[in-house]
């Protein structure tokens, strides 16, 4: 739903319009989805339970997957557009895209609750 959502109206969403529009609006498809997977890794830590925070330092490879996971991102939109085909995305961009994929993390907690 996110990918569609962004795909059909991303552009009236983040107000892009220009030559650029297009590579902006695949730039935040793409970051988007993959902080989408970082917080669906996180809520997938514990199945059953709410609060997946809990202990989650204590698991340094946990932390180390994710870690990487969001600066090898950094690295990608910002510094490898032309490689990657991005474009390095403003700080209220960011905060979306991160907001985005943060949105898994409360539908998780509702699913977990009902009883199957």
């Amino acid at each position: 739903m996110v990918i569609w959502s962004l795909q059909t109206s991303g552009k009236l969403y983040f107000n892009l319009s220009g030559p650029d529009a297009d590579l902006i609006q695949n730039t935040l498809i793409f970051n988007p989805f993959v902080f989408c997977q970082v917080f669906n890794e996180i809520s997938s830590r514990e199945m059953e339970k709410i609060n997946v925070f809990k202990g989650i330092l204590n698991n340094y490879v946990f932390v180390g997957v994710i870690s990487c996971t969001v600066i090898f991102q950094i690295i990608i939109i910002e510094f490898l557009g032309t490689f990657a085909n991005t474009t390095p995305l403003t700080l209220q961009q960011w905060i979306s895209s991160i907001f985005i994929g943060f949105m898994g993390m409360p539908i998780a907690a509702v699913i977990k609750m009902l009883s199957v």
